[in-house]
């Protein structure tokens, strides 16, 4: 069975813990792929972290990827180029 991509539409719940500081929760709960997009510049250190499932960081408009799978985390930072998240997270 082949599952189809799907461009997430909603937004994740965003929470601003305090100036600078923000933790953002997205979850899968469709029966297809979805993909989430957000600008972030070079000022912020990003801390990912999977509790459930699978997805993959994409980079490079696709030329690069990293998975992040269940109960492991991520740290990424670049202080020369923007790193936008661009997330494609497995079904449920």
């Amino acid at each position: 069975m082949e599952v189809s991509k799907n461009v997430a539409q909603r937004i994740p719940d965003e929470t601003r813990i305090e100036d600078g500081f923000y933790v953002l929760l997205y979850s899968n709960d469709s029966e297809a792929n979805e993909v989430y997009f957000k600008e972030v510049t070079t000022q912020f250190i990003q801390f990912h972290f999977c509790l459930k499932g699978r997805g993959q960081f994409v980079f490079n408009q696709g030329s690069y990827q990293l998975p992040i799978t269940e109960s492991k985390a991520l740290l990424l930072y670049n202080p020369q180029l923007n790193l936008p998240i661009e997330l494609a997270l497995e079904p449920d």
